[in-house]
This record gives C-alpha cells, sequence and structure tokens, in this order.
C-alpha cells in the first residue's frame, strides 16, 4: 500500500507540474532575393500577391548553399490587411543535396513575420531534415527577405 501511495504521489508531481519548455536550435540564416510582385486580386480568400523567389544564400551550422530560381509566395492578405506569406522553393546545399521549403505565417505588429517551416528532401545526408519542426523570423527589404531560422528541441 506504501508503494502505491508513493507512487500516486510521484505521478501528482509529475501531472501537476508545469511541462519544461522546448527549446530552440539555430538552423541557418537565409537571404531570398524576390523578383517584382504580381498582384492576382480580391479572390474569395482575400488579395492574392505572388511574389516569385529568383535565388540567394543560407549558412548556418549544419546547412548551407544557395536558393535557386524555383518558386515563389503565393500570399494573402485578409480583409484587416495582414499579410500571410505562403511560400514554397528549392534550396541546394554546397554538396549538391536538394531541399525543397515551405514556409506559412502571419504578418507581427512588429513588422516581423513569424513562420512556420517545413523541409522535404530524398538525400540520405539531409533526410533529418523532414522530421524538423522549425519556426522563423522573417525580416523584409527592398527586393529581398531574411529568414532566421531553428528547429524546436527537447529540453533534458
Amino acid at each position: 500500500m506504501r508503494s502505491l501511495a508513493i507512487f500516486v504521489i510521484a505521478f501528482l508531481q509529475l501531472v501537476l507540474a508545469d511541462p519544461a519548455p522546448p527549446g530552440l536550435a539555430y538552423l541557418y540564416t537565409v537571404n531570398v532575393t524576390l523578383g517584382d510582385a504580381i498582384d492576382v486580386g480580391l479572390g474569395p480568400k482575400g488579395t492574392r500577391i505572388v511574389i516569385p523567389i529568383t535565388g540567394g544564400t543560407f549558412s548556418g551550422p549544419k546547412l548551407s548553399g544557395n536558393v535557386l530560381n524555383v518558386g515563389a509566395d503565393w500570399g494573402l492578405a485578409d480583409r484587416n490587411g495582414t499579410f500571410s506569406p505562403d511560400s514554397r522553393y528549392q534550396l541546394q546545399t554546397d554538396d549538391g543535396a536538394n531541399i525543397f521549403i515551405q514556409t506559412n505565417g502571419p504578418l507581427q505588429p512588429d513588422n516581423t513575420t513569424h513562420l512556420r517551416v517545413t523541409f522535404e528532401t530524398g538525400n540520405a545526408d539531409y533526410y533529418w531534415v523532414n522530421n524538423v519542426l522549425a519556426v522563423g523570423i522573417l525580416r523584409s527589404g527592398t527586393g529581398y527577405v531574411v529568414i532566421d531560422t531553428w528547429q524546436l528541441t527537447t529540453t533534458a
């Protein structure tokens, strides 16, 4: 009976304790060059704006290379004017691996954009990115954007 009581107390301490927050591990910073925006106009989901992705570079502790001239941002501005990018483009690492990337998320009051970032590749050396849950902070410039990207990690 005493062991059951110890188990219940230990279980309650685990359940009632605040969970440990996840950590973030820096993946890379990407500088993406952009083409001229194409205004698709007001549609049923908002105002669609297409921005071609024409190139760029990325660099981080485990990933570095170039952004290929393949892809675009098919963003939407909602009825309140909040722009949410929805991009798909191609990374190519310095050693030749191709990684498809998709980002989306809303513009914030401080003029940064908080992004959800997903990756897809068949390359064995980078297959681990398929299982990464990542977030990015996008800052806009004229003709380019810079995105700092982090991987969600569990804390010990």
